[in-house]
């Protein structure tokens, strides 16, 4: 017993002998002439250089403290000369006589003017990564607690800027004004924190003011740690939102098991918000609970092998609402669509898989009004933007979600088909894309295809669409198209041949006019174009096109009453009278068209029927859109056709008819100075009269 009593004793005394030794080291040390020590310490554990540019306090009774600031750490080598980190003060204190127990009491740490740069080079590699290899060279020992028990007084980070540059995607973003508040705690006691921020990115242009909120529940011998409920707020601006504005309020579970390394998140939507009045200064804000269009939202995120490769699977379910009805709601404009009734019905159920660089997005199963849109999506490298899809779509008519317009924004119909597929110009040039679109019924531009398969190909700029098939109007649509976005004028290259197409129903939808022209057609063009609006590629427009038309009709026109007008003036007798289905009928219409900047020239021009062989040539410019064209139409007598009869007088004669005006008012007249030089002409060679050699100079004299 006495031998326990002296050793108590002696265990008491060299107790306080150090706690009075500590003081006094307290006393007598001076901390600051140790700047350069400490900062030599510092780079040899993490290879930066600590800059101390104010004083340093610490103490040992009542509290271990340590407090003091500004100071900076340098960046990593060759990422620049802004600090990697910077602090303008920081106080941290730990209870002393609780830790004789093996108790830690650690009163309130506080950071303040805290900035993090963070950067990411061309080469991939961060600025931190060398400071967690060197910090943690492997996976720290299991051990039992240090302390038999553990209190918080809380944390508050005040004015902290974390800044982020990336090379590889150009994207520069940064969180600022950002505030952590976490309340006093006890080891195994629930903990209380707020969170409050803002966040800037510059691709694309947005602004989001978040505040977050929630209670965590820990187990460390499990390693089981849990955030419930967490409901963030987050209001986010700028032009790409809808509006200008769009506030959003979730409330979530999450669920860390560090052991297995899983992270679970599930999320349901409870409040939307939507849009700002006019006033820059009071903001309007229009609640939006989920009960009033039951609309609901959910997702699950659930997040495996997170600390050493993290992959995660997310499941989203939006089920059915009416977007008009929601934008009704929250008294914000509805876009103008030529359809009233578009965007009335909107669906989306998907499930997203993968690593943070590389995930696929299968199944996308998406419904819009009346159609059913289907498929998957792989980012194959997100650094690169490398993606690869596949997109099934029942039917879908996008003019209905185009603004009302009269004016036709398309100039074939690959152009067509294709301008609805493909991204911005400045996407597309970061992009590396390979897909593929099929369509069992689309309409775009007035036009209705069926069984349409579109592929794309973009890389470094420049995009491949091919295949590009489908069928229409009762033919078929083959063709390709490439598109060079690399310089500051895209540069467009289209192929096509349609084959078996009924023509009168494709031009009646695709001008939206009565068509001019009837019959089954086969159609080829090689095209090229240049520039960054659809008014410059028209005029920069070149390529050739040939054409051949069967057993069909030229509407407008009636070149059988042109000739029996023409037959009337020289023989004296009543005009013709003009009907109001006025055509020409025909068993064969053929040319070949040579276009160079805007400009259509055909000089082959070929129409057969019965009675007539029509040749011609001429020109239409797309920009101006003037037409001038001559005919020259032939009569084919048949003594056994009554109107051949009536138009023996002019059979073997070149009937010139004039084509005049523009594309929305053309004017068609018989030439009669023209005929009356044939007529003499004919005659000279049927009636002799002068000699051989007056003949010959009379003919010369003659156009």
């Amino acid at each position: 017993m006495k031998i326990v009593k002296i050793g108590l004793l002696a265990f008491v005394v060299l107790a306080l002998l150090l706690v009075i030794g500590l003081v006094a080291a307290v006393n007598f040390f001076e901390i600051n002439r140790h700047h350069e020590r400490i900062s030599q310490m510092v780079y040899n554990h993490t290879g930066r250089e600590l800059q101390l540019y104010g004083d340093l306090e610490w103490g040992l009774w009542p509290k271990l403290y340590l407090a003091g600031g500004p100071l900076s750490l340098g960046n990593a080598p060759n990422f620049g000369p802004e600090p990697f980190l910077h602090l303008e003060s920081f106080h941290l204190a730990v209870v002393t006589s609780p830790l004789l127990r093996s108790k830690l009491l650690v009163s309130a740490a506080k950071f303040t003017g805290l900035r993090l740069n963070l950067a990411r080079n061309q080469a991939g590699v961060t600025n931190w990564q060398d400071l967690t290899a060197r910090m943690f060279p492997a996976p720290p020992p299991k051990a039992a607690p240090p302390f038999a028990a553990m209190a918080l007084g809380g944390v508050q980070l005040q004015d902290v800027l974390i800044s982020w540059q990336d090379e590889i995607s150009g994207q520069t973003a940064e969180i600022r004004d950002l505030e952590l508040q976490i309340e006093p705690l006890a080891l195994g006691d629930p903990i209380q924190l707020n969170l409050n921020f803002i966040a800037n990115s510059e691709h694309p242009k947005l602004q989001v003011i978040t505040e977050l909120s929630g209670t965590a529940l820990y187990d460390l011998k499990a390693g089981q740690y849990s955030l419930k409920p967490l409901e963030i707020a987050a209001a986010f601006s700028g032009p790409t939102v809808p509006g200008g504005r769009a506030d959003l309020t979730l409330r979530a579970r999450l669920d860390l098991d560090t052991k297995q390394e899983q992270l679970q998140v599930n999320t349901d939507l409870i409040k939307a918000q939507l849009g700002v009045s006019d006033s820059k200064d009071q903001p309007e804000v229009n609640d939006f609970n989920a009960p009033p269009l039951s609309l609901t939202a959910s997702a699950n995120l659930d997040v495996k092998e997170i600390f050493t490769s993290p992959n995660f699977t997310l499941n989203l379910d939006l089920p059915s609402f009416n977007p008009r009805q929601l934008m009704a709601l929250l008294k914000r404009p509805i876009p103008e669509t030529a359809d009233a009734k578009a965007l009335s019905r909107l669906a989306l159920n998907t499930k997203i898989s993968g690593t943070p660089g590389k995930f696929t997005v299968k199944p996308i199963d998406l419904r819009l009004d009346d159609s059913h849109i289907n498929g998957e999506l792989t980012m194959r490298d997100l650094n690169l933007r490398d993606i690869s899809y596949k997109i099934e779509i029942d039917q879908i008519d996008l003019d209905r979600y185009l603004p009302p317009t009269k004016e036709k924004r398309t100039i074939t119909p690959d152009a067509a088909v294709v301008g609805a597929a493909l991204l911005p110009l400045e996407l597309l040039r970061s992009l590396r894309i390979a897909g593929e679109k099929r369509a069992a019924k689309l309409k775009i531009s007035g036009l209705t295809l069926e069984n349409l398969v579109l592929g794309v190909k973009a890389a470094d700029g420049q995009i491949n669409v091919t295949p590009l098939a489908a069928t229409l109007y009762g033919g078929r649509m083959v063709g390709q198209v490439n598109l060079d976005a690399r310089g500051q004028q895209p540069i467009i290259k289209s192929e096509n041949r349609l084959s078996g197409i009924q023509v009168g129903p494709l031009l009646r939808d695709f001008t939206g006019k009565q068509e001019w022209l009837r019959g089954q057609a086969n159609i080829d063009y090689r095209l090229h174009t240049t520039g960054a609006t659809f008014a410059t590629m028209k005029a920069n427009i070149n390529g050739e096109a040939n054409f051949s038309v069967t057993n069909g009709t030229v509407a407008g026109v009636d070149i059988d009453r042109l000739l029996r007008q023409a037959n009337a003036l020289l023989q004296g007798g009543a005009l013709p009278v003009a009907q109001r289905d006025d055509r020409t009928d025909f068993t064969s219409f053929s040319g070949s068209l040579q276009i160079k900047n805007g400009l259509i020239s055909n000089h082959d021009l070929s129409l057969i029927s019965p009675l007539l062989r029509i040749s011609g040539k001429g020109s239409a410019h797309l920009v101006t859109e003037q037409v001038d064209y001559r005919l020259r139409a032939a009569v084919i007598a048949d003594p056994q056709d009554r109107k051949s009869r009536d138009l023996a007088r002019l059979q073997g004669i070149a009937i010139p008819i004039q084509i005049s005006g523009n594309f929305a008012s053309l004017s068609y007249r018989p030439d009669l100075s023209g005929i009356g030089l044939d007529l003499l002409k004919d005659k000279i060679r049927q009636r002799g009269g002068p000699s051989p050699q007056e003949r010959r100079r009379i003919m010369e004299l003659l156009p």
